[in-house]
């Protein structure tokens, strides 16, 4: 018997965005988070909570980011969106990392099509 793969992993309804977003231009957040809202609707999913992290924090602790994994972790949010995985860090290796912490508890969905620090409208 086949078992869907909705019912072997089970994902919550709701959905979150993470965003970062550098001091001297914090209107790339608000163009980010309409984007990402925007792709939540295509999707079909709910509004997304949207979690921020001031980009320059990078050698030091992300609360938001933090925020969000226990909350994943909890089983609050079952998607996260975002819109390409440089919100993760810097680093290759440190964005990796990251995304694989809240992969192991929910989906991550990149915003296709789009690159860091433009925002482009989408259909």
């Amino acid at each position: 018997m086949l078992i869907p793969c909705q019912l072997r992993r089970r994902v919550a309804p709701d959905a979150a965005g993470y965003l970062r977003f550098h001091p001297a231009d914090p209107d790339a957040a608000l163009r980010h988070g309409v984007a990402l809202r925007a792709y939540a609707h295509g999707l079909g999913l709910p509004r997304p909570s949207l979690y921020l992290d001031e980009g320059l924090t990078w050698r030091g602790r992300l609360p938001a980011y933090e925020r969000l994994l226990g909350a994943v972790r909890a089983g609050r949010y079952g998607i996260v969106l975002i819109p390409g995985p440089w919100v993760f860090g810097l680093s290759d290796e440190v964005a990796r990392r990251r995304r694989a912490e809240l992969s192991a508890h929910c989906r991550v969905l990149e915003r296709p099509g789009r690159r860091p620090g433009r925002y482009e409208p989408g259909p």
